[in-house]
């Protein structure tokens, strides 16, 4: 399965200073991670799966960490590609101590492509 098109999850994206929280039917994870660095963003979009949770961190629209049980870096960010399901919420906050990531949007996610 690729990640970055065959994967659609259901998802609740919650966004920080809003009136209230808004509702994706089906979105592809990259999708929402392209807005979040469209917009230059700094915090961390929270993904919760039926059975475990993983961050993405992004610093003025760059992935700085990603972090998934026991896995960061990009290995985190691959696997929380590849779920099928899941809420995500997206949450002001200052950057990770930990980078662990590298890389534009794209070259990540070409990466994730490729291993998936």
């Amino acid at each position: 399965m690729r990640a970055t098109r065959g994967a659609r999850r259901t998802a609740d994206v919650e966004h920080p200073g809003s009136a209230g929280a808004g509702s994706i039917a089906t979105t592809l994870l990259s999708d929402v991670l392209a807005l979040y660095a469209r917009a230059g963003r700094t915090g961390v979009l929270d993904v919760r799966g039926p059975a475990r949770t993983g961050s993405v961190w992004f610093e003025d629209g760059e992935l700085v960490h990603a972090a998934c049980g026991e896995h960061t870096g990009a290995t985190a960010l691959f696997e929380v590609l590849c779920w099928n399901e899941g809420r995500l919420a997206f949450r002001c906050a200052l950057p990770p101590a930990a980078r662990s990531l590298s890389g534009s949007l794209l070259e990540l996610l070409a990466q994730a492509d490729a291993v998936t």
